[in-house]
């Protein structure tokens, strides 16, 4: 599939929240107040996500403008010692039986069973290294923002480890999320827009997995394109532009005093590096990260 190819796809940007707690688990609000509030901030959908615990009647909480999806967050423990692993299941149908959350391998696949995407939650909050992702590998990719683990622990940003697995060949995409348990202290940090055909849970579902979206704590990616070998970028006003990929590989761009950046290109032609992504952050220090692209090792071309 071409790079970037959410922007030249037919459809609409819609907003939503993936990580999301109610009084089914730990969080402060029901979840019919929750997504109340969700739909006042002017979002499109929410996923709710309660610990071992799946709202039964989502439905009841959608209209036609706001989309509410079924979900749930699992914690399996982590055979390579430490706090347990943390994944979130997005369009689940049942919650998890005990039985599928011994390993991460089986919550993660017990989610896909179900025709569910699953992401590791937070690894840095959770302290988790290389052999830790390696046993949920399997999952789709990776909170690369969470709101809860930077606004309680200064732990939620999760970069890093999501470029050490893509210098590895790993495909995983990104989410930014609230992790939402109290709105008044963790809610509407981080998001991802998501280019869909319609407001239904498969549409969005199915443009999640395609990796048809961009995390988002504000800045706005207005266009990503690729033609001779250079990335066109046009997005919001920002202060700071990093092509990230394999180590040394990418480039960084900062705006002039008293400016701001809206326009970008970059040419990647360092041969070594196999993987390519994206981040703006703007004169609020919010970011925005692109999901990555990657050049195919045969034909030397970048792709999706």
């Amino acid at each position: 599939m071409k790079p970037f190819s959410a922007f030249a796809a037919p459809g609409d940007w819609f907003r939503g929240n993936c990580h999301t707690h109610t009084t089914l688990s730990d969080g402060s609000e029901a979840p019919a107040a929750t997504a109340a509030l969700y739909r006042k901030k002017g979002y499109d959908f929410l996923v709710l996500t309660d610990h071992h615990n799946a709202c039964e009647d989502v439905k009841a909480f959608s209209a036609k403008d706001f989309l509410v999806i079924r979900g749930v967050e699992m914690h399996p423990p982590a055979q390579s010692g430490g706090f347990a692993h943390h994944f979130i299941a997005l369009g689940v149908k049942d919650k998890p039986p005990k039985r599928f959350l011994k390993t991460a391998a089986s919550a993660i696949r017990w989610g896909k069973k179900q025709g569910a995407l699953v992401f590791y939650c937070h690894p840095y909050w959770t302290g988790h290294g290389r052999a830790h992702l390696e046993e949920g590998s399997e999952a789709l990719g990776v909170e690369v923002y969470n709101t809860t683990c930077d606004v309680h622990r200064g732990l939620g940003y999760s970069e890093v480890h999501w470029d050490h697995v893509l210098s590895d060949g790993w495909r995983w995409r990104a989410l930014a999320v609230d992790d939402t348990h109290n709105y008044r202290a963790d809610g509407f940090g981080g998001w991802i827009m998501v280019k869909a055909g319609q407001l239904t849970p498969r549409s969005i579902l199915s443009a999640i997995k395609k990796g048809w979206f961009y995390a988002t704590q504000g800045p706005e990616i207005h266009d990503l394109s690729m033609s001779d070998g250079a990335i066109e970028l046009k997005c919001s006003p920002v202060e700071e532009v990093v092509w990230h990929a394999n180590g040394p590989c990418g480039s960084r761009a900062i705006a002039e005093a008293g400016k701001a950046i809206e326009h970008a290109r970059f040419e990647p032609k360092n041969p070594q590096a196999t993987y390519l992504r994206l981040m703006i952050r703007d004169a609020k220090g919010r970011k925005a990260w692109s999901n990555p692209i990657w050049r195919n090792s045969k034909t030397g071309r970048w792709e999706e």
